[in-house]
């Protein structure tokens, strides 16, 4: 769905963002692999990232490993 959505509105997130309903700046981490609990990039649970932080499971990870 993702993969659909960029290439059919490659701008819709940054229009999301300028219109208030997305907020940027948050990291983007690496999502647990399936079976496991936490972050391959920082070792955290999803439930303990910071609320504007955001998960991938294909895209690029901004997180620093702390």
């Amino acid at each position: 769905m993702t993969r659909w959505l960029d290439q059919h509105f490659p701008n819709l997130l940054t229009l999301l963002t300028a219109v208030g309903l997305v907020r940027s700046g948050g990291l983007v981490h690496q999502c647990p692999p399936t079976g496991a609990q936490l972050t391959p990039c920082c070792q955290q649970s999803p439930f303990d990232l910071p609320r504007y932080d955001r998960m991938t499971i294909t895209g690029r990870v901004t997180c620093n490993g702390f």
